[in-house]
């Protein structure tokens, strides 16, 4: 039986293991993470499509469980986005089961980003202090380039 280029990608896609390799490096390089749901990240685009560059691919991971139970999972969605050419990631819990204080330290132990000090994580409330980041990284980045 002959396989096909698409059934080879679905099967590499199901690969859990090139998954969350290719998954891992995405969150390691995101410099900010911010809770957000998609009506939130609709509203912050419209606010900062200038400077806002969609990544298509998002993923979710089950990053634990309600008191263990196995038939309570804690499923968060990642999409990710560049603003000011900086990275940054969304995330969302989608599962019908929800711990907050699990999602933080989930993301402060496997990613343990930081900004002047402080948590690179916020909610979309709050954004105000991403874009300020992103942008300030932006400028440093390209402040030799505009010496005259």
């Amino acid at each position: 039986m002959k396989i096909n280029k698409q059934d080879s990608l679905i099967e590499e896609w199901e690969n859990k293991t090139y998954n969350n390799i290719e998954c891992d490096i995405k969150l390691k390089a995101s410099i900010f993470f911010i809770e957000a749901n998609s009506f939130e990240i609709l509203q912050l685009w419209k606010e900062f499509k200038e400077y806002w560059v969609e990544d298509n691919v998002g993923f979710y991971k089950t990053i634990g469980f309600i008191n263990n139970d196995k038939n309570m999972p804690i499923n968060v969605l990642f999409n990710f986005t560049k603003l000011f050419n900086q990275q940054i990631c969304f995330y969302n819990v989608i599962s019908r089961f929800n711990d907050s204080e699990l999602v933080e330290n989930f993301l402060e132990k496997n990613y343990p980003v930081k900004y002047e000090g402080r948590r690179a994580m916020t909610n979309a409330m709050n954004f105000h202090n991403v874009s300020n980041y992103c942008e300030k990284l932006n400028n440093e980045r390209f402040k030799y380039y505009i010496k005259a």
